[in-house]
Order: C-alpha cells, then sequence, then structure tokens
C-alpha cells in the first residue's frame, strides 16, 4: 500500500520540471511502460517520489524519507546486478536514460537539502555529486546512437538543442572579464571556464528572459555535468575562481526555488560560497550577490 502510495502520487512533470507542457503526456506514458519492464527503474520511480513527498508534506518526512533511501538503494542494488551487466540496446536505452535521470534529480535534492555550518562539507558532498553525475552522463553518451533511434529521442534532441543554444545576454559579461584577465589561471583552464560560464549564460537568457515555457529549468539541472571535465578539475583542486564560478550557478537555483529540489538552497549556496572566499573575491561575485539582495526571498 506504501508503494500504492507513491505511485498515485507519482508526477511526472514535478519530477522534470523543465519539460514542456506538450512533452508531459508522451514522457509519462513512455516513463511508465519502461518501468514496468525494468524493476530497477521502477524502484527509482518510487524513490524519487518518497523524496518529493517528503519535502512537500514535513509532517510525514521521516516516512518518506527512509522510504526514499531504502528504495534508492534498491534501485541501484538491480540495476548493478542485471541492467550493468547487459548489453545496451534498443530494448532497454530508454530506460537507462530514465533512470539515470531520475537517479540524477533524486540526488540533487539530497545534496540541496543539507544545510552545513561548514561550507567545506558541503563542498566535499557537491564533488562527490558531481562525480556521480558525470558518470551517469556516461552512462547516458554510450546509448548516444542507440537513444536516438529509440522510442525516447525526441527528448533526447529536445535537450540537445537547448544545451547548445547560443548565449545572448550580458549577465555573466563581468565573470567573463575576470577569468581574461586572471593571473592565477593558465589558457586551458580560462577556455574551461568560459565554456562552463556560457552554459550559466543560456541559463541566465531563459530564465531572466521573456522565455515562459518550463524549458528554463533546464540548464539549472544540466550545469553541473555540462560543464568541461577541465572545469571539474578546478572545483576538486578547490580554485577560487571556480568556486565564484559557481557562484552563479547558485543565483540560478535561487530564481528556481519555486521547484522542490531546489526551494531555498540557491541563497544558502551562495551566501556560503561568499563567506568562504572572503572579501578579497567580492568583485567575482557582485553581480549575483546584488542580485540577491534585490530578490532575497
Amino acid at each position: 500500500m506504501g508503494h500504492m502510495e507513491l505511485i498515485i502520487r507519482f508526477n511526472f512533470a514535478e519530477h522534470a520540471p523543465e519539460l514542456n507542457i506538450e512533452l508531459h503526456e508522451f514522457s509519462s506514458q513512455l516513463l511508465f511502460k519502461c518501468a514496468m519492464e525494468a524493476p530497477y527503474l521502477m524502484h527509482q520511480l518510487l524513490a524519487v517520489s518518497a523524496r518529493r513527498l517528503a519535502s512537500q508534506m514535513p509532517q510525514r518526512a521521516s516516512y518518506f524519507l527512509d522510504h526514499a533511501m531504502r528504495l534508492q538503494t534498491k534501485a541501484v542494488s538491480i540495476y548493478n546486478g542485471t541492467a550493468a551487466k547487459a548489453q545496451i540496446d534498443q530494448s532497454n536505452c530508454s530506460a537507462l536514460l530514465l533512470f539515470c535521470s531520475l537517479l540524477g534529480r533524486h540526488l540533487l535534492a539530497d545534496l540541496l537539502a543539507n544545510r552545513d555550518a561548514d561550507f567545506a562539507a558541503f563542498f566535499a558532498r557537491y564533488l562527490e555529486f558531481l562525480t556521480v553525475s558525470r558518470g551517469l552522463m556516461a552512462m547516458s553518451m554510450a546509448a548516444w546512437d542507440l537513444l536516438l533511434e529509440s522510442d525516447i529521442k525526441h527528448l533526447v534532441i529536445w535537450a540537445l538543442s537547448i544545451s547548445r543554444s547560443t548565449p545572448q545576454g550580458n549577465h555573466c559579461d563581468e565573470l567573463l572579464r575576470l577569468v581574461a584577465e586572471s593571473d592565477n589561471l593558465d589558457s586551458p583552464s580560462k577556455e574551461a571556464c568560459s565554456r562552463a560560464i556560457a552554459y550559466l549564460q543560456v541559463g541566465f537568457d531563459s530564465l531572466l528572459g521573456t522565455d515562459v515555457r518550463n524549458q528554463r529549468y533546464l540548464m539549472v539541472f544540466m550545469w553541473p555535468a555540462a560543464v568541461p571535465h577541465e572545469f571539474t578539475e578546478l572545483l576538486s583542486q578547490r580554485r577560487p575562481e571556480a568556486i565564484a564560478i559557481m557562484g552563479y550557478w547558485a543565483l540560478l537555483l535561487h530564481y528556481s526555488r519555486a521547484l522542490w529540489h531546489v526551494a531555498d538552497a540557491g541563497s544558502y549556496l551562495l551566501r556560503s560560497i561568499s563567506q568562504y572566499l572572503g572579501q578579497d573575491w567580492e568583485p567575482w561575485l557582485s553581480w549575483p550577490l546584488s542580485m540577491l539582495a534585490t530578490d532575497p526571498v
């Protein structure tokens, strides 16, 4: 009966809020079809449903969090024992991509829900999240050609087209200038930072522009895994330039606080980064902090 409640309360649109409304019915039908054929995906579907309910029903949060953890653990166990050992083909590539997506959202929600007193503790968990996220993306990319011929190809092409959008706005211009003028970054590092910033600008173009479709949220979820590997390395080295760039992602989170995965994590993260870096790095965070000051709630 507990699992039945999770199925009944599951809403795909709330788990992938970046999907435009015309994709909701198709995506939901495909997800349930695949989940009926792939037990690891069904368990992850139930897990992420429980995780959402924990954030939206505080009086039952402990109950749902316990179920979310148990179901996610079971999902990963089943995956490792079955799908991870199987040949990827047309019969299972859609389930694999959906599993990676739901698991990634679940892990992001867990990451952002914590309020560590010490930013260093949060950042260590963030780096672990990045490692898993890049692993999930690698799993999806391994099935890329199959995905382009599968039932899910419309979603893949749609997400790819947005991620390849050309940055239009100037919200990140000052950040780009600071990177270009930095004496602490070599040329490959500057290029990696610039590419990470370009993805952020695409996110700001959507969130702060005239686009009212749900796709404006896509970069909120995609940015951690989409940034170049070289940029992730800068983060793992605790380079302050990369952490400051991460502060702009925190502002994207703040503007997406209506999403259950995010809530008030953006303002918490941005202030934590500012405090961690100190006054010497205020110029790098001046714009996101000024925007947070005008829209604090």
